[in-house]
């Protein structure tokens, strides 16, 4: 995939650029696509809390920021929203309409229910695939089929391009979802916290019109328990060698699963699980690294500092296990923000050959570079990079999950939203940061 010439709005190697709404190159806020029927100042919780975003190589020529959250104690809203990124500049927009569980009157009170603001009616998801019901629990409400409710995302978001059966301008899949809307815990029966149900996205084009695009169901299978009653957060990464989407859990160790895309099935292997601590691993990532054949769980230790285990996922590996923690030749903290810790910056960049990580507890303006050496049980290299004076950026911290912090070689940057505002008060901010190298 060719990226052509780089967009007018990319720094430098080694640069920070901060991209406020209102400047020429962001055209809109967030607030300024959220459905009509919706109230904004709730809405935004789809991206603010609890949730992530995934970078869509497939879309248009630069790509763009996909993205798809809220879920208890945040929002209704299930829109699939997007960051469209142009040679000249970038827009937010609505790609996939959220539920009228109130209607679609745009008076004050249907939009608030709609959205989730305190105190509003119930709205409540099917107990099998965490699908949408309008009009009361189930059994009583209309299941609006293919449609997830919604969850806090985390870091369980992946992208399927085309040559993997995905749209000719990517699929977003979501195949865990948790703690779905914002009246309680899945709003149901037992209140289940995880729905192990496969949804996607397709989007045939990259010139669809608002809300052009729709859910749909990947799979009739949800009877797969064995992280279904794991505490979240979750992390999800495809592995297109293999077909496969893998999900782990935050706060335990279990041996690896995954989402198998040619048979639409669960699977949990017989492997050896990643290493979890007690104090450690409320915050998760998981890192795809295609050129070694790895993916890579980061959480962290007894101290809080960051751990990575890596497991082999090359076309032949059928039943992986996780290594012991590989060992850093620096200690990167990511010291706990509140009750849902602090989340993990981590990414992979082909073009250096290092893994980018941001966020780190008390040294803010920086990245870190870590080098995968040859022999995994080598100590891995990790270098501070600090951003020139006068440049950085305003972290996700806490509940406030990352959007973003994946390499896009379409710009040979990191496109990232930490957060956006629920109101005229502030215009919304995209952090461009480009490594070294590149």
């Amino acid at each position: 995939m060719p990226i052509g010439p780089l967009p007018t709005w990319v720094p430098q190697p080694g640069q920070v650029r901060a991209i406020t709404q209102g400047q020429g190159v962001l055209a809109n806020n967030y607030r300024d696509v959220v459905a009509p029927y919706y109230e904004p100042f709730f809405a935004v919780k789809a991206i603010n809390d609890y949730s992530g975003a995934r970078v869509n190589l497939y879309w248009g020529q630069y790509g763009a920021l996909v993205g798809f959250g809220g879920g208890h104690s945040s929002t209704n809203d299930n829109s699939v929203w997007g960051l469209e990124l142009t040679s000249t500049g970038m827009s937010f927009k609505r790609l996939v309409n959220p539920t009228p569980y109130f209607g679609t009157g745009t008076d004050s009170t249907t939009k608030a229910n709609n959205a989730g603001q305190s105190g509003s009616p119930r709205v409540y998801c099917d107990q099998t695939y965490g699908e949408a019901l309008i009009g009361g629990p189930e059994g009583i409400g209309v299941q609006q089929v293919g449609v997830p409710s919604a969850p806090h995302s985390y870091d369980a978001l992946d992208i399927v391009g085309p040559g993997s059966g995905g749209g000719a301008g990517g699929s977003l899949y979501k195949v865990v979802q948790s703690v779905a809307t914002y009246s309680g815990d899945n709003a149901g029966a037992g209140n289940r916290t995880t729905f192990i149900a496969a949804h996607a996205t397709d989007f045939p084009n990259s010139t669809g019109g608002t809300g052009a695009y729709a859910w749909r169901r990947v799979s009739d299978d949800a009877s797969f328990t064995a992280i279904m009653s794991r505490e979240p957060p979750y992390s999800s990464r495809f592995v297109p060698a293999q077909q496969r989407i893998y999900i782990e859990t935050g706060k335990v160790s279990h041996q690896p699963v995954w989402f198998n895309l040619a048979t639409k099935v669960y699977k949990a292997g017989t492997g050896s699980g990643k290493t979890v601590t007690a104090s450690g691993g409320n915050s998760v990532s998981l890192v795809h690294v295609p050129e070694r054949n790895l993916l890579l769980y980061f959480g962290t230790d007894t101290s809080q500092n960051l751990r990575v285990n890596s497991m082999p996922v090359g076309p032949n590996d059928n039943n992986p296990s996780w290594s012991a923690p590989r060992a850093l030749s620096a200690s990167i903290s990511y010291a706990a923000g509140g009750g849902d810790g602090h989340p993990i910056h981590v990414c992979w960049c082909a073009e250096n050959n290092r893994l980018i990580v941001g966020a780190v507890s008390g040294d803010e303006n920086c990245v870190y570079e870590i080098e995968i050496p040859a022999d995994l049980a080598s100590t891995w290299p990790c270098t501070r990079v600090p951003f020139p004076a006068g440049q950085s950026i305003a972290w996700a911290r806490g509940g406030t999950w990352p959007k973003g912090w994946e390499y896009n070689r379409r710009v040979k940057a990191i496109v990232y939203i930490a957060s956006v505002g629920s109101d005229t008060s502030a215009a919304d901010v995209v952090y461009v940061y480009r490594p070294r190298g590149t």
